[in-house]
């Protein structure tokens, strides 16, 4: 009988053994996807920002809006830029799920004409949205708009002036 109880127990302590290893990896899956639950996730409204036509050597400004539509705290790093003449400013680097910030941008043209495009990088820990590219655009034109208007105020002046 002592055979018989032993063999039993064997037997129910391999049936535990095998039902623990088979449901770790379901255990291990669960707190997998429990975690994904509480990723961050940053929505920005525009990804894009266009200034129009623009005077050469003026600043000119643009805001970039986002929220954190995720579970998880948002982080965001250091963010970079491609040209000197970009300036960002960013009041705090974590954002609580549903939380919005805005990234101010401060862009001063050149002094040639034609068409600009400047980006700004934005290193998040959204693991599917890990660095977003911010981009501004616009038409360098040949001076201020009030500049260029005074200046074919005064060409239609003197060409009246000489027809008469």
């Amino acid at each position: 009988m002592a055979d018989a109880d032993m063999k039993r127990n064997q037997l129910v302590l391999t049936f535990v053994l095998w039902s623990f290893i088979f449901s770790l990896p379901i255990g291990i899956q669960q707190s997998a996807s429990a975690a994904e639950k509480l990723l961050p996730r940053i929505s920005f409204e525009k990804t894009v920002c266009d200034l129009g036509d623009v005077g050469l050597g003026t600043k000119n400004s643009c805001e970039f809006r986002f929220t954190n539509t995720g579970r998880g705290l948002l982080k965001i790093g250091n963010i970079s830029r491609t040209c000197g003449c970009t300036v960002f400013q960013l009041d705090k680097k974590e954002y609580t799920p549903n939380e919005t910030g805005t990234i101010k941008v401060s862009y001063t043209s050149s002094k040639s004409t034609g068409s600009t495009q400047k980006s700004i990088y934005v290193p998040t820990n959204d693991k599917d949205n890990p660095k977003i590219k911010l981009t501004i655009i616009g038409r360098l034109t040949g001076g201020t708009p009030f500049e260029a208007k005074d200046s074919i105020r005064v060409i239609n002046k003197n060409s009246l002036k000489s027809a008469n």
